[in-house]
């Protein structure tokens, strides 16, 4: 990848990128059917009822996805809009054919980011009466819902002129792939995610992090504080209650995926009271949907709760503590950890989380060392800064660095590659503000100790046969959006040879940089303690596919998103829930009483 020159500037921009959203996608847009309106999105639905939109916004948000049986944006039309006399929508499936033909690619009509919009719109129209017989009224109001919805898909559109100014520097052969990076960082966090799979992850980083809270008397406080406030008696019971929502989520209209449940505030006032801490109340306009976030469920009727979203449930196992831990501690103007924020993400994810989930990444018998092993190990070696955590399996050595750096909301949202390669560089190379070296130069330092037979924790008699693994574990899937690693590892490359000074061949037993999720090894140590799975054969499977390939067409998925492929194409069989946790924490008590 690499940037154009002046000389070539008439040849940046193809006619063809025009309007691609992500993955080589484009929107389907009010423009196209209504191309003589102009109203705003919120103008077409305000003779709609409240409670009728915000019914729709739900099965917008649960389409196109791992609920949904609608493959395609035609499939929508039908489904939604084939009953009407005019047959208007032969007309609108005629405009969608002839717009994927010009483009020769997939046209979108529903998008996360638009389903999102659209809800925090309904949330605010008014409630009243209509006539469920008043079919004319209906059909309009069908009509103008869409209308809306193709609407916000032109909020979302336009932000591709800021895309592609951003990219006018580069070549077009790159500019694809960074569309479709700057595309999928925007919503990865709400769509890459299998539902099985991230309940597990958050559910077990959640008994990690209560482990965390009970081990030390300053934590254990803050965690009394939590529970208390929500009227709790232990760990176990909120874990207990949480479960039984998600449960909830398994029973789905089997037509259109959505998940609702009852419950009789009465018989079960505990419970009822319980759910409705994460009722959505009040909205308020934000690119990161925090309402909906902290949120998830809404009462439509009486004593009726609708899921909106399960991954925005499945967070308040794990991130949402987190960040409700850290309202209190700023509420009650607590002052034991110092730095809130510093402490737990060096003493909880980077040191305490890692070194649990990483241990058994590797069954052999393996050197496994994490940081605080290598510190301590090293006590009195004049050698500074150390890998977060290194195996060494025989000739195999994998360095991990760990960060829990969550990416800034307003990089995310800006579509705009000026802003975010910078902002991305800072957390990977070099933070110039800060004067500290990023994820790839610490790695790189301890690769060199390791070819410079300066390593003071393991013995290696021949840097001649070893290969080595350079692995960076990261929070969240934001980290996971396509091309993200691909580009990662094209700095990383650069880093090496500017490290080499023209001998190149220093390096050659450095395998390319690969990014994972920590939500990702946690799936994958449950296969690797089975036996069905080894972390070298995917790394070099995932390696030789996505990262060193150059083809400019070349797919560059991530590692999360290669992994979930590979389990389900490989016919593994599903993650026994139970036997998982059980397995994790056999003899933990978190019968921890306020």
């Amino acid at each position: 990848m690499k940037r154009s020159t002046s000389r070539n500037k008439k040849n940046r921009v193809s006619n063809g990128q025009k309007n691609i959203v992500f993955h080589n996608s484009v929107f389907f847009l009010r423009s196209d059917i209504f191309p003589d309106e102009s109203f705003k999105p919120e103008e077409y639905i305000k003779n709609i009822p409240r409670s009728i939109l915000l019914r729709y916004a739900i099965l917008f948000i649960n389409n196109f996805n791992h609920h949904s049986h609608i493959e395609s944006s035609e499939d929508f039309l039908d489904k939604y809009f084939s009953e009407y006399k005019d047959k208007s929508y032969l007309i609108w499936k005629k405009i969608l054919r002839d717009k994927s033909i010009k483009f020769n690619t997939k046209i979108v009509i529903v998008y996360p980011l638009s389903n999102f919009k659209f809800f925090e719109i309904a949330s605010k129209q008014s409630e009243f009466e209509y006539k469920l017989d008043d079919i004319e009224y209906i059909e309009k109001s069908n009509i103008n819902v869409l209308k809306c919805y193709l609407s916000i898909n032109e909020i979302f559109a336009s932000k591709e002129a800021i895309c592609r100014m951003s990219l006018e520097k580069w070549w077009p052969n790159d500019i694809s792939l960074l569309t479709s990076f700057l595309g999928s960082l925007m919503e990865s966090d709400i769509t890459k995610f299998s539902p099985i799979f991230n309940y597990i992850a958050q559910y077990t980083k959640s008994k990690y992090l209560f482990s965390y809270l009970l081990s030390t008397p300053n934590t254990r406080e803050l965690l009394k504080e939590y529970l208390m406030e929500r009227g709790l008696n232990s760990v176990s019971d909120y874990l207990g209650k949480l479960v039984f929502i998600f449960d909830q989520t398994a029973n789905r209209d089997k037509i259109v995926g959505l998940a609702l449940f009852t419950i009789d505030p009465i018989k079960f006032p505990k419970l009822y009271k319980f759910v409705n801490m994460f009722l959505l109340t009040k909205i308020t306009d934000d690119d990161d949907f925090l309402s909906i976030r902290n949120s998830p469920i809404i009462e439509l009727e009486p004593n009726v709760f609708h899921l909106i979203h399960d991954k925005f449930l499945f967070d308040k196992l794990y991130i949402g503590i987190f960040f409700d831990l850290f309202k209190i501690y700023k509420e009650r103007k607590m002052t034991m950890l110092n730095d809130f924020m510093g402490h737990f993400g060096e003493h909880f994810f980077e040191r305490y989380l890692a070194s649990k989930v990483l241990y058994d990444i590797i069954l052999n018998k393996a050197i496994k060392l994490s940081g605080e092993d290598i510190k301590s190990a090293r006590l009195k070696s004049e050698l500074k800064g150390e890998p977060d955590y290194y195996i060494r399996d025989w000739q195999n050595i994998y360095v991990f660095e760990v960060k829990n750096n969550l990416i800034k909301n307003s990089i995310k949202y800006s579509f705009n590659y000026e802003k975010v390669e910078p902002y991305l560089k800072t957390r990977f190379i070099y933070d110039e503000e800060n004067k500290k070296d990023g994820v790839i130069r610490q790695i790189i330092n301890n690769i060199d100790l390791i070819f410079s037979n300066k390593l003071d924790f393991d013995q290696i008699n021949s840097c001649n046969s070893i290969k080595i693994y350079p692995i960076a574990i990261v929070p969240e899937e934001s980290y996971s959006s396509y091309g993200f690693n691909y580009i990662v590892n094209q700095w990383f490359e650069q880093e090496l040879e500017s490290r080499s000074n023209g001998n190149r061949l220093r390096y050659r037993r450095v395998r390319p940089l690969v990014i994972i999720t920590i939500d990702t090894i946690i799936i994958l140590r449950y296969y690797i303690k089975m036996k069905r799975l080894k972390l070298k054969d995917l790394l070099d499977t995932y390696i030789g596919n996505y990262l060193t390939k150059q083809e400019y067409n070349k797919n560059r998925i991530s590692f999360t998103m290669f992994v979930n492929n590979f389990i389900v194409g490989s016919g593994l069989p599903p993650i026994d829930f139970k036997h998982s946790q059980d397995e994790i924490f056999p003899d933990f008590d978190f019968r921890f009483d306020v």
